[in-house]
This record gives structure tokens, sequence and C-alpha cells, in this order.
């Protein structure tokens, strides 16, 4: 076996050269706990790179790419986190009330990740006083700690997405690769923890993302919410982590979602009137008359096309709707 074959992948040489780098923020955070002066940049940067196990030669290894990288999903772009708002309790593919692929290096990765969860949840009152402070349904803080742990220690010997599914009844974290070695959840719940990625999770907990290193995330996270549920999969080789929504919410979101279907309908009624009347309209045209955003409507049209309720006939340019007759 090859010293290639022996390496971690964090450690493997990717296509991306060293000036690829985001230089704004790997200055900062060099300056920040190095002590190197901006204006005094050193001249090599591959060796300074390669020095701080981020790149070896002209290239950035995987570890470098993703914490510095410009643009890493340009090099490796199954490296990102995919997250979806689905307005029921199941994967329905064909309406979803929210979807983005968060891209970027791991920092970015994190922010737009945690912002997408965030606003996905209500907020709730906190106290009894109808002046009582709103608060998320659940503390951002557990969500910090797992998406942490997702991007750290997912295997990256696998190049697939991390997941977050926003459903009516739960949050769910999906990450690539089982437990390593003889880390059991048992254990992982106990505070025990085996670093997969190592220079990750050296930089990471320098202060890019919100880690201390110690492997009490998960432990800090049930502190907070304890309605957790954690899925080791090594058929799938893959781990979920299942975050509960409380019951007494459900009532909320059970109207809610019977609220959005009923919003749906109407848009699809409203669309489907509008084009037998103007079939020549544009997205942009249909969403002004409507009063709906684009995406709304570019939605809608995939739905009803599907449902063979709406056709395109002829070019995108000079073509037309048809309203098929049995809608």
């Amino acid at each position: 076996m090859n010293l290639k074959e022996l390496s971690l992948p964090e450690e493997r040489l990717t296509k991306a050269k060293t000036n690829s780098i985001d230089e704004a923020f790997f200055w900062q955070f060099i300056e920040q706990h190095y002590g190197y002066s901006r204006t005094k940049k050193v001249k090599d940067l591959p060796r300074l790179l390669e020095n701080l196990a981020l790149a070896n030669g002209a290239y950035l290894n995987l570890a470098g790419l993703l914490l510095f990288g410009e643009n890493p999903q340009i090099v490796k772009p199954s490296f990102i986190i995919k997250s979806i708002f689905f307005p029921g309790t199941t994967n329905d593919m064909d309406y979803y009330l929210d979807k983005e692929d968060h891209t970027g290096h791991f920092k970015e990765v994190f922010q737009k990740a945690i912002g997408f969860i965030m606003r996905c949840l209500p907020k709730v009152q906190s106290g009894k006083s109808v002046n009582s402070l709103s608060v998320p349904e659940i503390s951002r803080i557990v969500f910090e700690e797992l998406l942490v742990n997702a991007l750290v220690h997912r295997d990256y010997f696998c190049e697939s997405p991390i997941r977050v599914f926003v459903y009516q009844d739960r949050i769910e974290i999906i990450s690539p690769g089982s437990l390593p070695n003889h880390l059991t959840i048992l254990k992982l719940k106990a505070g025990i923890s085996i670093s997969r990625n190592p220079i990750l999770c050296s930089y990471v907990s320098k202060g890019i993302l919100p880690y201390s290193g110690l492997g009490t995330g998960i432990q800090r996270a049930l502190e907070q919410y304890p309605h957790i549920t954690f899925k080791d999969d090594k058929d799938l080789n893959q781990f979920k982590v299942i975050i509960h929504r409380k019951r007494e919410h459900l009532f909320k979101y059970n109207t809610l979602s019977e609220t959005l279907n009923e919003t749906i309908k109407d848009t699809d009624a409203s669309l489907l009137n509008l084009l037998k009347e103007n079939p020549e309209m544009s997205y942009d045209e249909i969403a002004e008359s409507l009063n709906k955003g684009r995406s709304t409507i570019y939605r809608s049209i995939i739905k009803l096309r599907r449902e063979k309720k709406l056709m395109r006939m002829g070019s995108r340019k000079t073509g037309y709707w048809k309203v098929c007759e049995s809608s």
C-alpha cells in the first residue's frame, strides 16, 4: 500500500492551486492566530500554506480548499450542504417551501446553512405576557453544534453532500459516513470523540466555526434540547441526526400546512385561468399579475406540467402556454 492510499482524505491534493484561496479571509485568520501582519505578507504563499499543512507545492490539499478556498465547489462540487424545507412530514418532491445549496468555504457554508434552518423555524412566545420577546422554536446553539459536527467529522472519502431536511415534525441532518472505528452513539453522547479529520478539527477550533475540539458538542446540543435522535447507518454509510419538534406546536404546523395547501391550489387555479386568457405571458408577467414571487410561479408551473394540466407549445421566446381541457 502506497503513501497516497494511507493518507487521510483531507491531506489529499486537489486540482486547486494555492492562488485560489480567499485571501482576505485567509490573511485575517493568519493575522489573528499567528501574528503575521497583513502589510508584510510572505512572498512564498505556497510554502506558507505547505508549512500550515494546507498544501503541497503549488496545489491545495482538501483541508486547505475547504477551509480557505474562494470557490471550493468548482473543484469539489459535492462538498456542499443541500437544504430543503417541506410543508409536510415526507419528501414530497412535487412541492417544497424553500430549497438552497450552500456553497463556499467552511465558514460560508456553515453560516448559510444555519441561516436557512433558522428562517424555516417559527418564533414562539418566550413568556406569558403579550410583551414577552419571541424566540426561535429550537435554540440556534443546537443547530450550530450539530452542523459543526457534520462538517468537521463527515467522511470526505464519500463525495456526496451533507443534507438538511426541514419537516413539519422534525429536522434531519444527514452526513456522509457512519461513525468511525469503535465509536458508538452511546460513546458519542458521553462526550467521547474520534477525530476523523484532524487538520480540519485543528483549524476550525481556532475560531473559524464555534467548535472547541473537546468532543462535547453533542452533549451541549442535548443539554439545550434533549429531543434528538441519532442513527448510525453502516449499510447506507451515513450518520443521521433527527431533531424532533415539540408536539405542542404540531397543531400550528398542521394548520400552516393546510393553509399552504389551500394557497397552492388557489395559485394553481388563478394561474390556469390567467393563461387561458393570456397564453403568451412570461414568468415575470404572470408573477406580477398574481402578485407572487417568480420562484413561486416557476414551482407552480412545474407542478401543473407534471400533472398534465399545462403544456408549453413552441420555443421559450416565441411559444405560448396551453391549458389542457381536462383541467
